[in-house]
């Protein structure tokens, strides 16, 4: 029995259906306050695909130069928590809660970083800022050095 092929190959696409999460700076820097809260947002993106649920946590942390402690957030802990985008969602807001404060200090800074990501990869983090608004002179930072000079007879 003799069989003939009419087309010898065949063309496949493989669909690229790879999600990445980033985030990104909505209200990310503002005034402390002397009391109460100040709300910095930062938005979550999604890019690529939006066809399922992915979902990720996010935490603040001290940025590496000038940063920010807990002190300076609501509770004194830094903020964290998790998020989850539905399928068809692009993105969502999480809301950081400044705690304000009268204490003279320099603008200090933080990074709101995701981790442990389910359905997605993770494309980068947000930086925020919270400005010094309070006055009392001028803040200084570094080394200071003392000298004491005598004046007498040897």
């Amino acid at each position: 029995m003799a069989c003939s092929i009419g087309t010898a190959s065949a063309i496949g696409t493989i669909r690229n259906d790879d999600v990445g999460l980033s985030v990104s700076n909505l209200v990310a820097d503002g005034d402390e306050g002397d009391s109460g809260t100040t709300e910095l947002s930062f938005t979550i993106d999604r890019v690529g695909y939006l066809d399922r649920d992915v979902s990720v946590d996010w935490a603040v942390v001290p940025a590496d130069t000038d940063s920010a402690d807990a002190a300076d957030f609501v509770g004194g802990v830094f903020p964290s928590g998790s998020v989850t985008l539905s399928a068809g969602e692009a993105s969502t807001v999480i809301v950081v809660p400044v705690q304000g404060d009268t204490d003279v200090e320099p603008d200090e800074f933080f990074v709101v970083e995701l981790s442990n990501p389910v359905g997605c990869t993770l494309m980068g983090d947000g930086e925020g800022a919270i400005y010094n608004d309070d006055t009392g002179g001028n803040v200084l930072s570094g080394e200071i050095l003392l000298f004491s000079i005598y004046n007498g007879t040897f």
